[in-house]
């Protein structure tokens, strides 16, 4: 069983990169195997503020229906500016 987030991440790369083709140019050929593609770079931690919330909150389009998280545009806007 793996643990750690990078070895993780690895397997999933490796995983994923031996499933992925390319469908051919013509009908009756078979499908081109991608090459696999090493993992080259750690991804940067990522920072968000209040403010950048904020911003994207009265950015929201009222009229528009529920997200995925059940919650009415309307609402968060109103809770947002609490």
């Amino acid at each position: 069983m793996i643990t750690d987030k990078k070895d993780k991440a690895t397997a999933l790369l490796e995983f994923f990169s031996t499933v992925f083709t390319k469908e051919p140019d013509e009908p009756d050929s078979d499908f081109i195997e991608l090459e696999k593609v090493a993992l080259t770079s750690e991804i940067s931690p990522l920072h968000i503020t209040e403010c950048d919330i904020q911003k994207k909150l009265f950015k929201l389009k009222l009229n528009k229906s529920l997200g995925p998280d059940s919650i009415c545009p309307r609402v968060m806007m109103m809770i947002s500016s609490l």
